[in-house]
């Protein structure tokens, strides 16, 4: 009895340990991303941006990992970022400069060679800017968004703190602007597309709008868009497309018709001088040819589908 009691103390113990052993520890080092921009007199070299860190890196680490190159970072005395020499100081959260803390714990990096320009208004503008680059939802292609960011592009070296955060606040807003823009109301478009015999099919649509937005659907026959121009492209979800553009201001009709057909005959593949012919064996979008290519399937390109390519009887390709 005394030994089973024991046997089961142990056990409870050792469960205990391993549930301490996996909680994780407060504090622990996290990955993620931080801003960097490098800026001179003569120009801004390194727009700002986002560079992604793992768990326990350091900021001279991320930096090193960042696709940018830093002459001299392992000796702490940068004198030449992508190439270009100049007299580089670092600052970053609270005026930092050591390159060995935790990166985790700074969320700007900028180098530049107006160090006195330190101010948290100023990492704001980075920060900012770095969001309006990393965009993916078209906001680029804003035109108050495109304005704001090239004015603060072009004070970068200048700005004043009061200045950053005028800069900061308008980038801000152009682009809270577009992201309502987003979120507007929607009208229902109709995808009435015909392919030879099938009517009104499902078919997959890709809608970009005049901001570079865009909206997909897959084997459907409706889409909604926020009221715009945009430029289309609409495909069976194989080989077929039919593009071009449309103006949305209300709810409407897209009607369209998709090519049909097989755009390519029975096709024979040659090398050399032509003399040697191996089938072909169709596989979908492929053909397979076993007897040159050891049975790697060789792409259809489009080019071939289009308009006068269906009598095609044998394809050379020299050797």
């Amino acid at each position: 009895m005394k030994r089973s009691k024991f046997t089961r103390v142990l056990a409870g113990l050792l469960a205990v340990v391993m549930v301490l052993v996996c909680l994780p520890t407060a504090g622990a080092a996290q990955a993620g991303q931080f801003v960097l921009a490098v800026v001179t007199q003569e120009q801004v070299l390194v727009e700002p941006e986002t560079v992604s860190y793992g768990p326990g890196d350091t900021v001279r680490t991320a930096l090193k990992n960042s696709g940018h190159s830093f002459e001299g970072i392992d000796t702490g005395f940068v004198f030449a970022i992508d190439g270009v020499e100049d007299n580089y100081s670092l600052f970053y959260d609270e005026g930092g400069y050591d390159l060995d803390v935790q990166a985790d714990t700074v969320t700007v990096v900028c180098f530049t060679t107006k160090p006195e320009q330190y101010s948290p208004q100023y990492l704001m503008l980075l920060s900012t800017m770095a969001a309006y680059n990393a965009g993916t939802d078209g906001v680029q292609g804003y035109e108050a968004a495109q304005k704001a960011y090239a004015a603060a592009l072009q004070a970068l070296y200048d700005a004043t703190a009061g200045q950053a955060e005028s800069l900061a606040a308008e980038l801000q807003k152009a682009m809270d602007d577009y992201a309502a823009y987003l979120k507007g109301e929607t009208v229902p478009v109709t995808l009435a597309v015909a392919q030879g015999q099938e009517q009104n099919r499902a078919v997959n649509a890709v809608f970009t709008g005049e901001f570079g937005n865009t909206v997909a659907v897959e084997q459907a026959t409706e889409i909604n868009l926020i009221p715009g121009n945009y430029t289309f492209d609409i495909s069976d979800g194989a080989v077929s497309h039919v593009r071009g553009s449309v103006t949305v201001t209300g709810a409407q009709t897209l009607t369209a018709t998709l090519p049909s057909g097989t755009w390519i005959a029975d096709v024979d593949l040659g090398l050399d001088s032509g003399d040697s012919w191996a089938p072909l064996e169709r596989r979908g979008e492929y053909l397979l040819c076993s007897g040159l290519f050891r049975g790697e399937p060789l792409p259809l390109y489009r080019s071939w589908r289009r308009g006068g390519y269906q009598g095609l009887r044998r394809l050379f390709v020299g050797g």
